[in-house]
């Protein structure tokens, strides 16, 4: 197509300009501006009990300098983390699949399941 494939950290989606946007727009302070001119989206949705985690070994890499996806944050760590923000998160996941499911009609939306692409059955 010679469109691009952007991101919520290095653009907004207000230009026609890109094929596909990835965001975690709303879960995420990312304000992607150009979502009124998306006219169709994919979700890509993973299930919590793995999305979760990853996101904490995500702040755990970030926190202490370490390139992302490389490591998994120590258990004790996981576990402090986890008992101080799980609900919080959980709500964010949920708030996050209702937006893009309410925002878009069901044939302007496909739904993909992460764990799918992944499993190596």
């Amino acid at each position: 197509t010679g469109l691009e494939a952007g991101d919520e950290h290095l653009h907004r989606g207000d230009t026609y300009d890109m094929i596909t946007i990835k965001t975690h727009y709303p879960a995420r302070p990312h304000s992607v501006e150009g979502n009124r001119l998306m006219n169709r989206v994919i979700l890509l949705i993973r299930n919590p009990l793995h999305s979760i985690p990853s996101y904490h070994n995500y702040l755990y890499e970030e926190e202490n300098d370490i390139p992302n996806h490389t490591v998994k944050a120590p258990v004790e760590a996981w576990i402090k983390w986890r008992d101080e923000h799980v609900e919080e998160e959980i709500k964010k996941w949920k708030d996050h699949s209702s937006y893009w499911m309410s925002e878009y009609h069901t044939q302007d939306r496909l739904v993909v399941s992460y764990e799918r692409f992944v499993d190596k059955k």
